[in-house]
């Protein structure tokens, strides 16, 4: 069985838009806690187009939503397999593309938090011995206007090759893909193209914990105050922290996690600056947040 690297070069515009998306992303997402690339959803097309998923993200199954193409699974005495079997003729992926000939499956981040996808990589051959037939790769992030990588299938079942599509993005919401499939023989009797294995290699990306005082700005003529908040991260908050006129300061813990409060005392008249911040179950430390207490001169 040969591995193929499937991914194309794209085009100029392309590859600045997903420059652009990553570079800006890049700051926001710095906090995040790290993981290790994995299989975030594996289609082992046993008797079923569900997918196993790892590590906190969801997948839907290997779908036809919106496509004329026919899309199961079946197995014979060579093994299980998904497949897509076209309804009209094509010979090229854009003719796949304009007869809406693909599976779909849709991968989701865990719920406030992000991902990167490496890989799509799968395992396919063609359903017949009649050529041309063919598959590309496209995806929700540009309204599935270009390819991520395309390939003539030339293996027949049982044979199978590897097709390897690089996506190397980051994604912070859920993200749809498309498999188009072309064939010049339309055949009831076999599938277009089988697929026995579809993998989505990469890693969750969970952000930092994120704190939020109920006021950033308060008044007070006393000298004590009650500095009030929430907190949230998917994975857990396990304290809130305060400092005290630099967010560089030493931290003192808040009360409570979830929801939490801190008595800031004494302060002096005119502005009392502090900073909160939350730490997630990683131990990952959220953006400090600048809260001022303005203590008015007491009446006489």
């Amino acid at each position: 069985m040969r591995n193929i690297d499937a991914t194309k070069t794209h085009p100029y515009e392309w590859r600045t838009m997903r420059l652009f998306f990553l570079t800006a992303l890049s700051t926001a997402f710095a906090c995040a806690a790290p993981s290790r690339a994995a299989n975030l959803a594996a289609y082992p097309f046993n008797n079923t187009l569900a997918p196993t998923t790892v590590q906190d993200v969801t997948a839907t199954g290997f779908g036809a939503a919106g496509s004329r193409a026919v899309v199961g699974s079946g197995s014979n005495d060579n093994g299980s397999y998904g497949f897509i079997l076209i309804t009209q003729s094509s010979t090229s992926i854009s003719d796949s593309v304009g007869n809406k000939q693909y599976a779909q499956f849709t991968v989701s981040p865990p719920e406030g938090n992000g991902m990167q996808i490496e890989q799509i990589q799968c395992i396919a051959s063609r359903g017949g011995d009649s050529s041309p037939r063919g598959i590309a790769l496209r995806w929700s992030v540009d309204n599935y206007q270009s390819n991520l990588g395309s390939a003539d299938v030339t293996s027949t079942w049982p044979k199978t090759r590897t097709y390897t599509f690089n996506v190397n993005s980051f994604a912070g919401a859920s993200v749809t893909f498309r498999i188009y499939a072309f064939a010049h023989e339309i055949s009831q009797a076999e599938p277009s193209i089988r697929f026995s294995k579809l993998v989505v290699t990469g890693f969750p990306i969970f952000y930092a914990a994120a704190v939020l005082p109920q006021a950033t700005r308060s008044t007070t003529a006393k000298d004590r105050y009650v500095i009030k908040g929430t907190a949230h991260d998917p994975s857990g908050v396990s304290r809130v922290e305060v400092a005290k006129r630099s967010a560089h300061a030493a931290y003192t813990g808040a009360s409570g996690t979830t929801t939490w409060k801190f008595v800031a005392t004494p302060l002096k008249t005119g502005n009392n600056i502090f900073y909160v911040r939350s730490i997630d179950a990683s131990g990952a430390p959220s953006a400090p947040v600048k809260v001022t207490i303005r203590r008015t001169r007491a009446a006489p």
